[in-house]
């Protein structure tokens, strides 16, 4: 009488697989954790293309001015210019509320390649202005952390804010 032997795998073979694999997506997981953290800068500078664009268009569709600022905390802040009384006010509304990213991130703006100094920010009124007619004040707006790595945003005030890194 032949014995017929078992084909198939051991229970300890099978343990060290599934161990092995687990190695792999916990290591996996991990180096995602640290690319997504190297990439909120640009996540970032994304978000605030895309809030530009938004404004520009209910700028003309409202047919009113808007704005953007920053302050002297490192938050940036999005304006509106009330018609009939014609002062500027602060939005709270999401997703224009006063936003501060990061304890390691920094915001830098230009006007007409000129850096604003801090003393020149303002906090009653926006240092960029979003016409009805869809112009913006010609900026340069760099946010960059403390391990260097940058994204800068730009517009000529004619054409769409975009992102140059």
């Amino acid at each position: 009488m032949r014995r017929q032997t078992s084909r198939g795998f051991t229970l300890i073979e099978l343990l060290v697989v599934v161990f092995i694999i687990g190695i792999l997506l916990g290591a996996a997981m991990l180096s995602l954790g640290v690319a997504s953290q190297d990439n909120k800068l640009s996540e970032e500078a994304d978000r605030l293309v895309y809030l530009f664009a938004l404004l520009r268009d209910r700028a003309l569709t409202e047919n009113r001015e808007y704005g953007f600022s920053i302050d002297l905390q490192g938050r940036y802040l999005w304006w509106q210019r009330h018609q009939e009384k014609q002062v500027w006010r602060k939005l709270s509304d999401k997703p224009w509320q006063s936003y501060k990213l990061g304890d390691n991130a920094r915001l830098e703006l230009r006007l007409m390649n000129r850096r604003l100094k801090k003393d020149e920010y303002s906090m009653s009124q926006p240092i960029i202005v979003l016409f009805s007619d869809r112009q913006v004040t010609p900026f340069t707006l760099s946010l960059s952390d403390e391990e260097g790595e940058k994204s800068v945003l730009n517009t000529d005030g004619y054409n769409d804010v975009f992102t140059i890194q």
